[in-house]
């Protein structure tokens, strides 16, 4: 547990939901508007001052009260830096506690973490939980709204509230003029891929067609340059043959030259 507890998986759970994080259109409505900090504080008011004990002034607690600050407005959790109450408040453990009482604490920390970020996700949840079900007189009002009537009826809420309705509104109606301009419906849209899939099947045909020309060229290359060199080897040999002969012939004396002669000119008249 402890191994996890320092940061929370933020990216892990991105990608099991099959979100990448970064470079993936993606829009949530309901973040659209972040709930201010002072709405959020009313929400598990308790975990500010979980190292308050030793006074407003102790340096633990300013760093834990700036950390439940940065985990309100969503900073990136693997961006730890040394200002960060985990790194202090294991500092300050006294070495004499045990290893189970250190894991403890550190997993204190991390759970308290993760209630603060809690806080954005259950108000914005409470918006929308108090909208009418349309077609319907009623909410999806729960347990825990109606539990905390002073924060889901004070001030701060119903001003938040009104803020995020009007965004998502406005995003909706955004969202519903764009869709209209480009006004493609699921028929184009089919007809339009199997229209591209035929074109990149007659594209392929195509490069296989040129493929096949452009290797029986090569292939009708290869073959010339073979027949030449065979012509070339057999010239080749036959001066190689005739040079001989004159190298023979002018070892032996005149008389069987001339022999050789005769005999090539009655060949050569036979033929």
């Amino acid at each position: 547990m402890s191994f996890y507890a320092p940061k929370n998986p933020i990216k892990g759970a991105y990608y099991m939901a099959h979100f990448n994080g970064t470079d993936e259109p993606y829009i949530l409505e309901r973040d659209l508007v972040p709930p201010p900090p002072e709405l959020q504080r009313m929400l598990f008011g308790w975990i500010e001052h979980v190292f308050d004990s030793d006074g407003p002034s102790d340096e633990t607690a300013k760093a834990w009260h700036a950390t439940c600050l940065a985990e309100m407005t969503g900073y990136d959790p693997d961006e730890i830096t040394k200002e960060d109450i985990f790194f202090e408040a294991k500092s300050n453990i006294p070495a004499t506690q045990s290893g189970i009482e250190q894991s403890a604490h550190t997993d204190m920390i991390a759970f308290l973490k993760l209630l603060v970020r809690m806080r954005r996700v259950i108000i914005q949840d409470a918006v929308l939980c108090l909208q009418l079900v349309p077609g319907t007189s009623r909410t999806l009002s729960n347990s825990l709204i109606e539990s905390l009537p002073e924060v889901f009826e004070s001030v701060l809420f119903q001003d938040y509230s009104k803020d995020l309705l009007l965004a998502i509104q406005q995003h909706q109606e955004t969202s519903a003029a764009i869709l209209e301009g480009v006004n493609v419906d699921g028929p184009e849209i089919i007809e339009a891929i199997n229209r591209s899939a035929s074109q990149q099947t007659v594209l392929n045909r195509i490069l296989d067609a040129m493929e096949t020309k452009h290797q029986k060229q090569l292939d009708q290359q290869e073959a010339r340059h073979a027949q030449e060199t065979a012509r070339h080897a057999q010239e080749m040999a036959r001066q190689t043959q005739a040079m001989t002969s004159l190298e023979a012939r002018a070892t032996l004396p005149q008389s069987a030259v001339n022999c050789v002669e005769a005999l090539e000119y009655d060949r050569w008249a036979v033929d």
